[in-house]
């Protein structure tokens, strides 16, 4: 590892539209979240949960309250990116059971000639897979100051330079490291994915 990288997990939601159960969904008898953060562990110098109610969790890892509350994802960039002690830090959503740590090396492994290194497919973006430096502070405070809590609108404002499609499949040809658990459907849609691992 040539520099580096912190890696923090995002856990700040409320998760509605899972009615609160999101960090509590289990998939082979062991939660989601768990499953993340034992896959990652490994991969980064240090490791952050971005969490607003530290009872919910006992796991073994740094946990930190958001520093503005209720401003969604970009408010958890935010707060990690003013906690953590490293330039570059990799930042995932809690719902995401299928974190591919082949695809996460080659990403950390890219020349760091940006601020942002966001994986993109065909016009979406993959924001909460992705890498930001501490040079985003500024432009992200700014975007919340105006209630503009939409992420996408930060890689035109600072150097971003994108994971193309064709690389992402080399180490996930299904792309499954993207798949996240939005509601009860999209669990039981998990539940069928995790064969195809």
């Amino acid at each position: 590892m040539n520099e580096k990288i912190t890696g923090i997990i995002l856990a700040g939601g409320e998760g509605k539209r899972l009615k609160g159960k999101k960090l509590h969904l289990e998939i082979d008898g062991e939660k989601i979240i768990k499953k993340i953060i034992e896959k990652i562990r490994g991969s980064f110098y240090d490791l952050i949960l971005i969490i607003n109610d530290f009872n919910s969790f006992d796991f073994n890892i740094k946990k930190i309250k958001d520093v503005i509350l209720g401003k969604g994802p970009i408010g958890g960039i935010y707060t990690g990116l003013l906690k953590s002690k490293t330039k570059y830090n990799f930042f995932f959503a809690c719902d995401m059971p299928f974190i591919n740590t082949k695809l996460i090396d080659y990403m950390m492994g890219i020349k760091k000639d940006y601020d942002i290194l966001v994986p993109k497919i065909g016009k979406r973006f993959e924001p909460l897979h992705s890498i930001y430096s501490k040079d985003c502070i500024e432009k992200i405070k700014e975007q919340i100051d105006k209630e503009d809590l939409e992420i996408n609108h930060l890689f035109k404002k600072l150097k971003t330079k994108y994971v193309s499609l064709e690389e992402i499949k080399i180490y996930d040809p299904n792309l499954l490291s993207f798949y996240n658990i939005n509601n009860f459907k999209d669990f039981e849609k998990a539940l069928k994915l995790k064969e195809l691992l």
